[in-house]
């Protein structure tokens, strides 16, 4: 299982989640993996300064979470609106650098760029996928980056669903994970 942090984007919040994280990983009999997804958009206090925030990520957070050893992976929302792909890439270049392995979320609004950044900085996976093109395709099946789709997200935004079947036909292995946000969400309706 994994557990993500990415709700509070402050160092406070970031690190209160991670460590939370932690203790369910000392008491559960499931193996859980965490990931930090600090990048997961950009704070109101922030939007005239992304880099701010960025630096804040990169020089605060991520220091502060090797430290304590607190994630297993770092996670980029690298999507229209979100993180652009020279953002991602300086994040997730600043995550290897403490030894955590990146995943990215990408192309759930248009193609942005962040399945090439995947490839190149060897992510665990590329997570989201509504749309993606022939190129990219191409690109993750000479990867080791595992292709990762969120049917229930697409559901829950009413967007539409990943290509699955053009990118199993073209050879791509698929993973399929719930998102729990949107299913909670469905549980509780």
């Amino acid at each position: 299982m994994e557990i993500k942090s990415g709700y509070g984007l402050t160092v406070e919040s970031e690190l209160k989640m991670l460590r939370v994280i932690m203790q369910l990983k000392e008491h559960s009999p499931l193996i859980i993996k965490s990931t930090f997804l600090g990048a997961n958009a950009i704070p109101p206090g922030f939007k005239n300064n992304r880099q701010k925030y960025i630096n804040l990520i990169i020089q605060e957070m991520l220091r502060e979470i090797a430290n304590e050893g607190l994630a297993d992976y770092i996670d980029v929302f690298c999507d229209q609106g979100f993180f652009t792909p020279t953002e991602t890439a300086r994040i997730q270049e600043a995550g290897l650098k403490h030894d955590l392995q990146p995943k990215i979320h990408t192309n759930g609004f248009g193609q942005t760029g962040g399945v090439d950044i995947a490839v190149k900085h060897q992510a665990l996976s590329v997570d989201c996928l509504t749309y993606i093109g022939e190129n990219e395709i191409s690109a993750l099946l000479k990867s080791e980056t595992m292709p990762t789709i969120l049917p229930g997200a697409a559901f829950f935004l009413n967007e539409h669903l990943s290509p699955v079947r053009k990118m199993i036909d073209a050879g791509l292995p698929i993973a399929l994970a719930s998102d729990y946000n949107p299913v909670m969400h469905l549980l509780v309706i």
